[in-house]
């Protein structure tokens, strides 16, 4: 899973990558954010931040640490 910024400068790296990754046969969940710059994450609830960005993250993981659970 990878998330990232409209307004993030490595936005066409990150796309870019989960492109590459999904052509090696790799399962991504790309999630683009609008109006949201670099570092995002970091920088929690503040004016930088985005919590639906923590949210998508936070239930991306979730569904996937379940499914490794369930998986034998």
């Amino acid at each position: 899973m990878l998330a990232v910024g409209e307004l993030d400068p490595v936005l066409d790296d990150v796309t870019t990558y989960a492109r590459l990754l999904g052509e090696a046969g790799n399962s991504v969940r790309l999630q683009t954010f609008p109006r949201t710059p670099h570092a995002a994450f970091l920088a929690g609830g503040g004016p930088a931040g985005n919590p639906n960005l923590r949210r998508w993250l936070g239930t991306a993981l979730r569904e996937q640490l379940k499914r490794r659970k369930e998986t034998p």
